[in-house]
């Protein structure tokens, strides 16, 4: 899911649409169309990219991937078809994991920025 936040977009202050789309384009070459998703977290973030600023905004952020040569149905996936997807899946996992314990390790992860396109 990507998220709209600034700083994880840019390292910064300040992002764009454009931001965002080149998120999932990253997204989308790592692991593929399937598994791109939209987390916008405008509920729990102090700033969003400039011209994303609520929902009603969506329409351009749809337009930007079709100009980037998305289809239809690429759209769709990221904009909910794969969210549903993995719920499904998710809900089948729960079903088979009722008699397993929490697993109830926490993981620190390293705070800086690792804004890094093309290299994993």
């Amino acid at each position: 899911m990507v998220n709209f936040y600034n700083d994880y977009l840019t390292c910064s202050k300040k992002a764009s649409l454009k931001d965002v789309a080149d998120h999932i384009d990253h997204i989308k070459n790592v692991s593929g169309i399937d598994h791109v998703g939209l987390g916008s977290d405008y509920d729990g973030v102090p700033r969003v990219p400039e011209g994303l600023e609520d929902v009603s905004t969506f329409p351009k952020l749809i337009a930007e991937l079709l100009k980037r040569g998305y289809t239809d149905e690429d759209v769709s996936k990221v904009v909910g078809k794969n969210l549903l997807a993995a719920m499904e899946r998710m809900e089948k996992v729960a079903a088979g994991q009722k008699q397993v314990q929490p697993f109830d390790n926490f993981i620190i992860v390293n705070k800086t920025c690792r804004l890094i396109y093309g290299g994993l």
